[in-house]
């Protein structure tokens, strides 16, 4: 009766309604357009925020298909070569603890930040094939209410990343 935040993500994402765990699949398991894949193959440039770990079920309905929210290891997999510009967020362990996905990242020519640190001041040189891969965090970012000083230089807000990303995109 209640669904969960594949599925919701999923309907965001795609316009679709699917089972709870599905990312961007429809209800028989058949992969279906993302809006970011949309925008992709019009030649527009994309990019994908969030304060949890990019592999969650919710971002991970904008730029991966699978049929199971719980394999994030496989979803860090189709990130690395997903057609979106800029992924930040958390989660860098799915890429090199848990998995080493150096080799793939170096091979899709993608820029890596392993830091959020200057992260608004992201710059482009506005091709349609950059690609950029920034992570804040080891898995998901702290909440706001969770933070104390000490944590602020090592954790950017959302409103931070989102004003790197805008930067980025905006610079093409």
């Amino acid at each position: 009766y209640y669904t969960d935040s594949a599925a919701a993500g999923t309907a965001l994402a795609c316009g679709v309604s699917t089972y709870n765990g599905a990312i961007a699949l429809g209800p028989k398991k058949e992969a279906v357009l993302t809006c970011m894949e949309q925008a992709f193959q019009s030649g527009m440039r994309t990019g994908l925020v969030t304060s949890t770990r990019l592999t969650h079920a919710t971002p991970a309905c904008f730029a991966t298909h699978i049929d199971d929210r719980s394999k994030e290891l496989e979803i860090a997999q189709q990130l690395v070569s997903c057609h979106v510009n800029l992924l930040i967020g958390g989660g860098s362990d799915k890429f090199f603890v848990e998995q080493d996905l150096s080799k793939e990242i170096n091979q899709q020519k993608i820029r890596l930040l392993k830091t959020a640190t200057n992260i608004e001041h992201l710059q482009s040189n506005g091709r349609l094939d950059e690609r950029v891969l920034a992570f804040a965090a080891s898995s998901h970012l702290p909440y706001m209410i969770d933070r104390n000083d000490a944590d602020e230089p090592a954790f950017p807000t959302l409103v931070d990343l989102t004003k790197g990303a805008l930067s980025f995109l905006s610079n093409s």
